[in-house]
């Protein structure tokens, strides 16, 4: 029998963040702020700090009130400084936590190549008045915020807009002594999180501006604007929750440590344009499946707390290389075993049909006691139990296998990383 290491299942939760807006629906504070308890999520990213906003203040206010950490962008842009910025955050959002500071959101998204990627743009410079930067422009400005975060959060860097097209991180280059942590955007256009392994390669060719530094992936999602005849293909609300929750598995393996789901809820005045439609919830605020997906999953993994080590767990998976798990340890000595198939489609974007994907039989053997197991499955809320050894079936959905309590107890070893395995 094989011994796997488990790490702490709270931290799937804590790898998780959403992005908000300071205008528009989330002026409704008491709505965000039951949307975010409902999602049982503890992050925010919350885009450019606007300079005396009213919404944004009493956001930050709100979020600090609710234990909720933020993630702003201080950019160089229009008359307030990156300083000038910060300071908006710590004198009138309540005191709420910062996660970090990150560098202007895709500072590229008005270049058509990264061939063609300018150092400078004549409209940039102090005070700029465009948000498309040349790349000696994306530096300065990180520049500006390093010094002024100091040692109080750590800085990010940009986001990049990819559309598809490889090479924009290695024409911006190394930015590692600007940034503490990489940031990266990356929408599957409305497949599954990891559609043709693309999570993996835009983390693997972030390096070339961020090394070996922690990624965060400050932007993904999927819109449900199923007229929408444009580039961005919509998702199926339906398919939307099966890609929700096994998003912070998938894009964990391919190697970012946390990401943020983009949006928090559907906004009506874009409600003619696909960007108005990623929400987790609708702008009735009513939640969406993959709302519920998410919220299943954090009331599953959530378990708060100082960081320890459970014990290894004694565990046999057979399986064939198309299905991916990670394993994870509560403080009751219970395990959760997330089994899911990155290559699994449950949707076709561009016949915006549904898609049934192959069933893969999955046995469990390897450990004494105790002799059942319950079978959650977070996209649709479905529950069953098991015998051990048994085998459960892993298609489209994500399924997590739970082991109950008291199979294994906390150690004194090193806290160790969850074990994942692609087969």
């Amino acid at each position: 029998m094989t011994l796997i290491s488990a790490g702490c299942a709270d931290h799937v939760v804590d790898s998780l963040g959403i992005n908000v807006h300071g205008t528009g629906p989330y002026q409704q504070w008491v709505s965000v702020c039951g949307a975010m308890r409902q999602l049982g999520l503890r992050h925010v990213r919350t885009g450019r700090i606007n300079i005396g906003q009213a919404g944004q203040r009493a956001l930050g206010a709100m979020f600090a009130s609710e234990g909720i950490t933020v993630l702003p962008i201080p950019d160089d842009y229009g008359s307030p400084t990156p300083a000038t910025r910060m300071a908006e955050v710590y004198n009138t959002w309540g005191g709420v936590v910062v996660d970090g500071w990150e560098g202007p959101n895709e500072p590229n998204n008005g270049i058509s190549s990264p061939s063609l990627w300018p150092d400078t743009i004549p409209t940039n410079g102090p005070a700029s008045t465009d948000t498309t930067l040349g790349k000696a422009e994306v530096r300065r400005q990180l520049g500006l915020i390093d010094v002024g975060a100091a040692l109080a959060a750590p800085v990010l860097g940009s986001a990049l807009s990819l559309r598809n097209l490889t090479g924009w991180p290695v024409a911006l280059g190394d930015l590692t002594s600007l940034v503490a942590i990489g940031s990266v955007h990356c929408y599957p256009g409305g497949w599954q999180p990891e559609h043709g392994w693309q999570l993996t390669e835009a983390r693997e060719e972030s390096r070339a501006c961020y090394g070996s530094l922690p990624v965060w992936l400050t932007e993904t999602g999927w819109h449900d604007l199923l007229s929408w005849t444009g580039g961005h293909r919509p998702t199926s609300p339906l398919a939307a929750a099966t890609y929700a929750a096994r998003l912070p598995f998938e894009s964990a393996l391919a190697g970012f440590s946390r990401s943020y789901f983009y949006s928090l809820v559907d906004e009506p005045a874009l409600a003619a344009d696909y960007s108005g439609h990623f929400g987790a919830f609708d702008s009735s605020w009513s939640p969406k499946p993959w709302a519920n997906a998410v919220r299943y999953l954090t009331g599953l993994y959530a378990d708060p707390g100082e960081d320890f080590s459970p014990a290894p767990l004694e565990l046999e998976i057979s399986h064939d290389s198309a299905v991916s798990w990670a394993l994870h340890g509560k403080r009751d000595g219970s395990y959760l075993l997330a089994l899911w198939q990155p290559g699994a489609n449950v949707w076709d974007p561009t016949t915006l049909a549904p898609v049934t994907p192959v069933t893969h039989l999955i046995s469990l053997d390897g450990f004494v006691a105790p002799p059942m197991a319950v079978v959650h499955t977070p996209a649709t809320g479905q529950v069953s139990t098991i015998g051990l050894p048994g085998a459960v079936q892993v298609a489209g959905d994500l399924v997590v296998v739970e082991f109950p309590g008291q199979i294994g107890v906390p150690t004194d070893q090193l806290l160790v990383s969850a074990s994942y395995g692609r087969g």
